[in-house]
């Protein structure tokens, strides 16, 4: 099953397979920017459990709701697990995110509870820039040269074997926050 075929689906069918009536546990709606998602979610007939801090645009397309904040994964753990035990006739089989900062938490959950969705390990390794360029590196995929960033040893080694310009980015992140050009090595060590 292709994206396209996903997309196209009428009725609730992807490839064949309905989803009427299936349980998805969606980890944080996101900004409103996100609503095509979650719309697109219920118009496949999907039943729609959301671990959110509060409820917010997406009621109208969610039947259940499980309020937590997902910043503290063990408070959103302990919510979810509460959720499970209370609603026993509420099948959750995945669990997804479309907000990158609910990446790993999302991972976490799909662990700790058997649904499907993507392992915390493989989602640590896509998330962590510094893991990512690693993976790529070990199964001879391009990446940047890159180091990661400790002490003050780590800045003269950059400063002995890198060129600059480079760029200085935190391992987690999105938005580019925190990506910094570094035209010299002054920089380096001031940033």
């Amino acid at each position: 099953m292709n994206k396209n075929e996903i997309l196209e689906g009428q009725n609730g069918q992807t490839n064949g397979h309905s989803l009427n009536g299936r349980t998805i546990l969606v980890v944080n709606t996101g900004s409103l920017k996100k609503k095509f998602i979650v719309q697109r979610l219920k118009a496949l007939g999907l039943k729609i459990v959301v671990l959110n801090k509060e409820k917010n645009w997406a009621e109208p397309f969610v039947d259940h709701w499980i309020l937590a904040d997902t910043f503290n994964h063990i408070e959103s753990l302990q919510a979810v697990k509460a959720f499970v035990a209370a609603s026993p006739d509420v099948k959750i089989e995945g669990a997804l995110t479309f907000w990158e900062d609910d990446v790993l938490l999302c991972s976490k959950i799909t662990d700790k509870f058997g649904f499907i969705g993507i392992p915390f390990g493989v989602a640590k390794k896509a998330r962590n820039k510094f893991l990512f360029r690693e993976f790529c590196a070990r199964h001879g995929l391009k990446t940047p040269t890159h180091r990661l960033v400790k002490n003050n040893e780590d800045l003269n080694y950059i400063v002995q074997n890198f060129k600059f310009p480079l760029v200085i980015k935190p391992t987690y992140g999105s938005s580019s926050a925190y990506v910094i050009k570094l035209d010299n090595q002054e920089e380096l060590f001031n940033t």
